[in-house]
C-alpha cells in the first residue's frame, strides 16, 4: 500500500514541522510505503527531497482584483478574500494528489471548509485525518471576537461532520481528541485509533544539564499555538503564592494568550516570569541550556 502524508499547515513551529517528518521517517523505518507532500505559502521552491522522501510546493496566493476594494463591497472583503484563499489552496491540492499516486491519504487534518468536504468527496474513503486538537474548542477559546475567527468556527461546526463522515478514519494523538471526533463524524463504522506524537530522538542530542545549586530554579514552558489550556496561567498563580527560599524563574516561550501578559503584570510577576517570543535552533538552544525544568 502506498501512503501520501498530506501536510498544509502554515505553521512556522519547528516541534511541529519536526513531528511531521519524523512521524514519515519513523513509517519508513517500518517498511510502510509512504511519501510526504507539504504545500503551503513558508516554502519558497518546489523541490523534492530524496532523503527525506517529501515534494515541498509553495502556495502562492493570487490576492482579490481591485473591485473589492470598492465602496460597500470592501466591508465584506475580508470574507471574500478568505473564501478566496482557502479555494485557491484546495485546487492546488487537488492539482497536485492528480500528480502523485497513492492508495490511501493520511492528512494533518486542516480547518473543514466546503473545499476539503468537495476533496472527501473526490476522494471518498480514501483519507484518514489525524486530529491534533479538539477543534471547535480551539477556535472558540481564542476568542471569536472578529468576523473570520466566526467563520471559521461556522464553517468547522457545519463541514467538520461531513468531512469525517467522508474519510476512512481517524488518528488522534490522544484518546480524549478521538472520542471527540468520533462524537462529530456521524459514522458508527468508522476506524479510529489514538497514536501520540513523537519525534526521532537520534536528530536531536542530549543537552548537558545545568547543576541545580538550590537557590535558584529556572522553568521552561515552549508554547506552539495560543491556546488556553497551556496552564501558564497556574504556573504564575502557583509563583504568586511562592514564599520558600528558592528563586524560582520561569521562562515562556512562544505565543501565549494576551490575558496571560496581563496576569503576569497583575500579580506583580515581572521579575519573575518571561515571555519569549518564538525562537528556534540556537536562540533557543541557549534558553534550554539554562532551565533546570521544562
Amino acid at each position: 500500500m502506498k501512503i501520501l502524508y498530506l501536510f498544509c499547515d502554515e505553521t512556522l513551529s519547528e516541534g511541529v514541522i519536526s513531528k511531521v517528518k519524523s512521524k514519515i521517517s519513523g513509517l519508513i523505518k517500518e517498511g510502510i510505503d509512504v511519501k510526504g507532500l507539504f504545500i503551503n505559502p513558508n516554502i519558497n521552491k518546489e523541490e523534492f527531497s530524496k532523503e527525506e522522501n517529501i515534494r515541498y510546493v509553495p502556495f502562492v496566493y493570487k490576492d482579490l482584483p481591485n473591485i473589492y476594494n470598492r465602496r460597500y463591497i470592501r466591508n465584506y472583503r475580508w470574507y471574500f478574500g478568505y473564501n478566496d484563499y482557502i479555494k485557491q489552496l484546495f485546487k492546488l491540492i487537488g492539482a497536485e494528489l492528480k500528480k502523485e499516486k497513492f492508495d490511501l491519504i493520511l492528512f494533518r487534518y486542516p480547518l473543514s471548509n466546503k473545499y476539503l468536504f468537495n476533496l472527501t468527496k473526490q476522494y471518498r474513503q480514501k483519507i484518514v485525518f489525524e486530529h491534533n486538537t479538539k477543534e471547535l474548542e480551539e477556535i472558540a477559546s481564542k476568542g471569536l471576537n472578529d468576523d473570520v475567527s466566526k467563520l471559521m468556527y461556522k464553517y468547522e461546526k457545519e463541514y467538520g461532520p461531513k468531512v469525517l463522515a467522508n474519510s476512512k478514519g481517524i488518528i488522534a494523538v490522544t484518546n480524549e481528541i478521538c472520542q471527540y471526533e468520533l462524537a462529530r463524524s456521524n459514522n458508527k463504522t468508522i476506524k479510529s485509533a489514538t497514536i501520540s506524537n513523537g519525534v526521532d530522538i537520534n536528530k536531536f542530542p542530549l543537552r548537558k544539564k545545568p547543576i541545580y545549586d538550590g537557590k535558584t530554579l529556572n522553568l521552561l514552558m515552549l508554547s506552539g499555538s495560543v491556546v488556553n489550556w497551556h496552564g501558564e496561567d497556574l504556573i504564575m498563580k502557583a509563583l504568586s503564592k511562592y514564599k520558600g527560599p528558592v528563586k524560582v524563574n520561569f521562562y515562556v516561550v512562544g505565543d501565549v494568550l494576551e490575558s496571560s501578559k496581563k496576569l503576569m503584570v497583575e500579580l506583580k510577576l515581572e521579575d519573575k516570569v518571561k515571555f519569549i517570543e518564538p525562537l528556534n535552533g540556537s536562540k533557543l538552544d541557549r534558553i534550554l541550556m539554562k532551565c533546570t525544568l521544562g
